[in-house]
């Protein structure tokens, strides 16, 4: 609820000054408690870090983030909370009627066998499994803010997740070597807190995460062997690892066993030293910072390849921590995303795990979809071989790459983006939006359904880098396409779809799911109306004699297939002097199911019936149709024997 203070400005005046100078009281009062909290640790860690110690830090932690890890625990309260109901089972789920058979063991053990009744309002404590691993490597120690930042961000976390009572919870430190500080069947109280806090040194050689993957898979396995468990694990640390190969893999292993793996990236530029000489934020933040490889050429030796670290980063879901404020609401939107995946696929793939079908999860799984001179064009179900929303992520994040790197000044030209009726295209569309736009590229955008022709002409109008159209033409309506459009406007080629799918390769893992607010994005453009006037004021030059065309008799039927062509059939008509169609009214709008045609293209045997017929009633004997898309056209003209 909100009001406006203006009415009461007069009379508030003292009030609100007294208040702000409380608040910066306040503000200088957590600055200072985190000042001396940083030389009181550096100090103790510089000793003997005697338990009693460490149990008097790890309360000043849990009070300095006291408000930050309430403002996490409501966020993600909301989170968790509803995917916690989604667990119930059985006589337990809500709504369901109660068992009797089940109820009166329950009395007759004096209410301990079986807590039914909490059971049927709240869920079991053990149904939530959550790690959280701190770098343990010299590579933190560095700076002491990010010792600093890394025992905040402990503290608040665990802090939240105890408040918000999500389940077990475990603490491991990593480095050369991986070891349990709190294991998951104990719980986690200020004295857990001090015991972990003093078994940190920030000594160790080097950070091993591939061995940290491998013991973590471990340790959740030997936790609980539910099916039906949640996981998640949080990783602290300043997010330099090396065989990003090898952790793509342990990643996908990870979601195999529903485990959820976050990384909180302690960005060193962000939180050096006030003074500090020995970090430049230019070059020492992971935002900048390069990776350099060997990869063959085209002549077959060995070429050098610079890209930026963070974009072969092998964890989809990564937060850079530069303000230890800022990590409640960012910690949650990750996990809102992670919860946001498109439930349709996610739940199939996970009913195929729970039945046993091995031979549909490996026809779904097991091949990536390939992307050719047509772009793509699949069945929309889940699977890396399908067409759905990871899918489509991963096309746009390779082609963009791809775009950026070989097409001059592409940022500032942009993109062009169109799509169809089909389910999905409209999700599709805004997905592939949002991986340009990450990219740093304008979109020029038809937020609207539309024909195919519209994006290609965008695109040598508007001279843009690219463009993409949402559609799988006249294929069956389980199906969907993604269709790649160069800077020249025509349909790409060898050796440019061989370029661009192996840029796709490099950028499977998805970096954003969000598409709210595409559309009022300042880099996006709606280019529907000029585009569309630019369109058919160019058709309009092709006409050759207007009052010819303006004094036929001539009639014809027309059909857009269910599809999106109607209003620019209709426009292109009158643009061009001729009289208006007759329409199949049963195909005139568009309808992504395609209810009267099983294979909605004109040029297929009996996908022109009902157009026939109608003419035949009308006596018209022309008939002319548009695929789905409109990129197709076809004609039947009936010949005098009436065939």
């Amino acid at each position: 609820m909100g009001y406006d203070d203006s009415d009461h400005e007069e009379s508030n005046d003292q009030e609100s000054d007294h208040e702000d100078s409380n608040d910066d009281d306040r503000e200088v009062d957590v600055e200072q408690l985190r000042h001396e909290l940083e030389e009181a640790t550096a100090a103790w860690r510089a000793n003997a870090q005697d338990s009693e110690r460490a149990l008097e830090l790890w309360q000043q932690y849990t009070r300095l983030t006291h408000d930050l890890s309430l403002m996490l625990t409501e966020q993600l309260r909301l989170i968790l909370t509803p995917t916690q109901a989604t667990q119930l089972r059985g006589d337990y789920r809500t709504g369901k009627r109660l068992n009797m058979k089940r109820i009166i063991p329950y009395i007759a053990s004096d209410y301990r066998k079986d807590k039914i009744w909490l059971r049927r309002t709240k869920p079991a404590r053990r149904e939530y499994h959550v790690m959280v691993a701190v770098d343990n490597s010299k590579s933190m120690a560095q700076s002491p803010q990010a010792v600093e930042l890394a025992y905040e961000t402990l503290a608040l976390i665990t802090t939240a997740l105890n408040q918000l009572e999500v389940g077990q919870l475990a603490v491991v430190a990593f480095g050369e070597h991986v070891r349990l500080l709190h294991p998951f069947d104990a719980s986690f109280d200020a004295d857990a807190g001090a015991r972990v806090l003093s078994r940190f040194s920030f000594a160790e050689d080097k950070t091993d995460v591939v061995q940290l993957m491998d013991a973590s898979l471990r340790l959740f396995e030997a936790a609980s062997s539910q099916a039906d468990l949640w996981r998640l694990q949080l990783v602290i640390s300043d997010g330099m690892c090396q065989d990003h190969a090898q952790l793509l893999r342990q990643v996908r292993a990870a979601m195999e066993q529903r485990i959820m793996i976050v990384f909180i990236v302690l960005d060193r530029s962000a939180i050096a030293a006030p003074g500090a000489t020995d970090i430049d934020p230019e070059t020492d933040s992971i935002m900048n910072t390069k990776r350099v490889s060997f990869v063959p050429g085209a002549d077959g030796k060995l070429e050098i390849k610079t890209e930026r670290y963070i974009d072969t980063f092998p964890f989809k879901y990564y937060v850079v921590l530069r303000d230890i404020h800022g990590l409640p609401s960012v910690l949650a939107e990750t996990l809102r995303q992670y919860f946001s995946l498109d439930p349709k696929t996610r739940a199939q793939i996970e009913g195929l795990v729970a039945s046993g079908n091995e031979e549909q999860l490996e026809l779904l799984l097991r091949t990536p979809i390939e992307f050719g001179t047509a772009g793509l064009r699949a069945r929309m179900e889940a699977g890396y071989s399908r067409l759905n929303q990871l899918t489509v992520i991963s096309a746009s994040q390779g082609l963009s790459a791809y775009a950026e790197r070989t097409v001059p000044h592409a940022l500032e030209r942009g993109v062009v983006i169109g799509h169809d009726h089909r389910h999905n295209s409209h999700v599709f569309a805004r997905l592939t939006a949002r991986a340009f736009l990450d990219r740093g590229f304008r979109v020029h955008f038809f937020p609207q359904i539309g024909p195919t022709p519209q994006v290609p002409f965008a695109v040598k109008q508007l001279k843009a880098a690219c463009g993409v159209m949402i559609t799988a033409s006249h294929n069956p309506k389980n199906d969907n396409g993604y269709k790649v459009y160069w800077e020249n406007g025509a349909q790409i080629k060898p050796p440019l779809d061989e370029g661009i799918a192996a840029c796709i390769e490099e950028h499977r893992e998805p970096r954003s799911w969000d598409v709210e607010g595409i559309e009022h994005d300042e880099r996006v453009e709606d280019v529907t109306v000029p585009m569309m006037d630019a369109y058919f004021a160019e058709a309009q030059k092709l006409v050759q004699d207007v009052e010819l065309n303006q004094s036929t008799l001539l009639q014809y039927v027309y059909t857009p297939m269910h599809g999106v062509g109607a209003p620019f059939a209709a426009r292109m008509l009158s643009s061009f002097g001729l009289p208006p169609f007759v329409a199949v009214p049963e195909q005139e709008q568009p309808d992504p199911d395609f209810p009267t045609v099983s294979f909605p293209n004109p040029e297929e045997k009996g996908a022109l019936d009902m157009a026939k017929s109608l003419a035949d009633a009308q006596n018209i004997g022309l008939v002319i149709a548009n695929d789905p898309d409109a990129d197709r056209f076809a004609a039947a003209e009936k010949q005098r024997d009436g065939s």
